[in-house]
């Protein structure tokens, strides 16, 4: 009894002198949000149709998202500058709350998705119909560091 008593003691003087690892560890910045950057070139004479869409049906669906929980804000950018004829006009940005966020994305927003847009087969025509307004030119994601 007492040498458990001992080591029990001793353990708990260790933990106690010991620096946590948070204090070990001085980084000069946190972890935040994560941006997901969406570039699109919308087709010659297309672009109020496609703001249409955006208005309606993204925004719909971005907005029961961020009521659910899953993203924490989205907006959308457009670019005057763009580099020729097969460089996007419109960025579509998506902020999540952190990277976590994504595990388990899909299946947590299926039943949303599912509400909103239909079955996968009119999600599917949808996707054509939309690919006659727009090109995806590419994505990216960003992580946000706030600095100490």
């Amino acid at each position: 009894m007492r040498k458990s008593f001992v080591a029990v003691t001793a353990l708990a003087l260790t933990l106690v002198a010991t620096p946590s690892a948070a204090q070990q560890t001085s980084r000069a910045y946190t972890e935040g949000t994560v941006v997901v950057e969406s570039y699109i070139r919308t087709k010659p004479g297309m672009f109020n149709a496609y703001m249409d869409y955006l208005k309606n049906t993204w925004k719909q669906q971005l907005e029961a998202q961020k009521q659910a929980g899953l993203v924490s804000d989205y907006y959308v950018q457009g670019t005057t500058d763009s580099r020729g004829p097969t460089d996007y006009n419109l960025v579509l940005v998506t902020v999540y709350p952190n990277m976590a966020a994504f595990d388990g994305l899909e299946d947590r927003a299926e039943p949303i998705n599912a509400r909103l847009l239909g079955t996968m087969q009119q999600r599917d025509q949808a996707a054509i119909s939309r690919e006659a307004m727009r090109d995806l030119v590419g994505s990216r994601r960003f992580r946000t560091y706030t600095l100490r």
